[in-house]
């Protein structure tokens, strides 16, 4: 174990250290001085050198994201033995302390805006391939404007698909970690970053842990077996739409869970302008309108009124419904379900509320059990169903 840098201390003959700020259980965090720019920045220094600790560090150095949500990483290196990675100083208050210090829940509005803002950090970290694997409240600062930044990629690992060497233990918070990355770490990817915002959000909205117990085995099989007490059981009023996407964020199924960062954003009423593509999360790596894995327009994505998630044997699948409304048919839906007519349904707004209207199909549109006849009102999270295939509704939140 390392000790702290002392004041006065020169980093890379360029970062003066002035004040230790915050002592984790990895990391100690000093404000210091770019004496090249005049700038205060935020020096994160490892507490071990070890081969892991090593590799954690050469991956948070490697970093180049520049994101409105996410502290911007400024490289880093290593002085009297110990490691050190160099960022934005950011003078913001910790989420975590900000819910402690309310009491109970914060106002829905400011969980949809400071949640959206997460959101979209996540997104621009996922756009770059990166998988943050420790969301937490913890980890999230709000400046006195209310803008809210992503903190502490130092358990950052490239995106699925890839492993990482001596990266098989479970890292990351307890509270708030996915199901699969308890039983299977190296599986850990951008749906268990998902998986942590609904945490966080869950803490917004109720003052409280979906999942907590009187010992570390507790936690984990809580978090394994049992389903989360809705929030609003604990926060009566809370809106629908965003408890429906809290429980969706926190789905035991990876698969069940929302695809995209980005989805969540435009759920909240955000742009979700990033490198991932809207409707199903994946970096866009080319020019051009479409998204090579799911095929959506990503402009159209980027401006919908709203989103259908399509169940399918592989996982939910993304429909994007921009404010005109959007006609249905075997096409969009389920190209080989013959079940399905080729011109199905309509989903579409009217005087400020949501429809759908059956367009004469051969085996009917139902809407939560119900058959439609003629149209029939959508809330904010419809489960609809096209024949045999089912979706579900989900309406922007602004």
């Amino acid at each position: 174990m390392r000790t702290p840098f002392p004041p006065g201390t020169v980093l890379g003959d360029r970062y003066r250290v002035e004040g230790l700020i915050d002592a984790g259980g990895e990391t100690f965090v000093h404000r210091a001085l770019d004496e090249e720019t005049g700038r205060d920045v935020a020096v994160r220094q490892y507490q071990c050198n070890d081969l892991e600790a090593r590799q954690r560090w050469q991956r948070e150095c490697a970093i180049k994201l520049r994101s409105k949500h996410v502290v911007e990483h400024h490289g880093g290196g290593e002085a009297n033995g110990s490691l050190f990675v160099v960022v934005e100083y950011f003078d913001g208050r910790n989420l975590e302390v900000i819910i402690e210090e309310q009491g109970t829940f914060l106002p829905e509005e400011d969980v949809i805006h400071l949640a959206g803002q997460v959101a979209q950090g996540l997104a621009d970290i996922h756009g770059a391939r990166l998988v943050h694997r420790d969301v937490k409240s913890a980890n999230v600062l709000v400046n006195a404007s209310h803008l809210a930044k992503v903190i502490d990629l130092g358990l950052v690992r490239p995106w699925h698909g890839q492993t990482v060497a001596n990266d098989g233990m479970a890292r990351g918070t307890l509270h708030f970690m996915s199901p699969e990355h308890l039983t299977n770490p190296q599986a850990v990817d951008h749906c268990s970053d998902l998986y942590g915002l609904g945490v966080v959000m869950y803490q917004m909205t109720t003052g409280m842990l979906p999942f907590d117990g009187e010992s570390p085995v507790d936690i984990q099989h809580k978090i394994l077996h049992e389903e989360p007490l809705k929030p609003s059981v604990i926060t009566p009023g809370l809106s629908p739409g965003l408890e429906a996407v809290i429980l969706q964020l926190l789905a035991k199924d990876r698969s069940a869970r929302f695809q995209s960062a980005c989805s969540v954003v435009l759920l909240l009423g955000g742009d979700a302008s990033s490198s991932c593509c809207p409707a199903c999360g994946t970096p866009l790596v080319a020019d051009g309108p479409y998204c090579s894995a799911c095929g959506v327009n990503v402009g159209d994505a980027a401006s919908a009124a709203a989103l259908l998630c399509v169940e399918t044997p592989s996982g939910p699948r993304w429909l994007v419904v921009p404010p005109a409304g959007q006609e249905l048919g075997r096409a969009g839906l389920d190209p080989a379900n013959p079940v399905v007519s080729a011109r199905h349904a309509r989903v579409f707004k009217m005087d400020g509320s949501w429809y759908v209207e059956d367009l004469g199909s051969t085996n009917g549109t139902w809407v939560d059990g119900q058959r439609v006849r003629g149209r029939s009102p959508l809330t904010r999270h419809s489960c609809l169903q096209f024949a045999d295939v089912r979706c579900v509704f989900w309406e922007r939140i602004s």
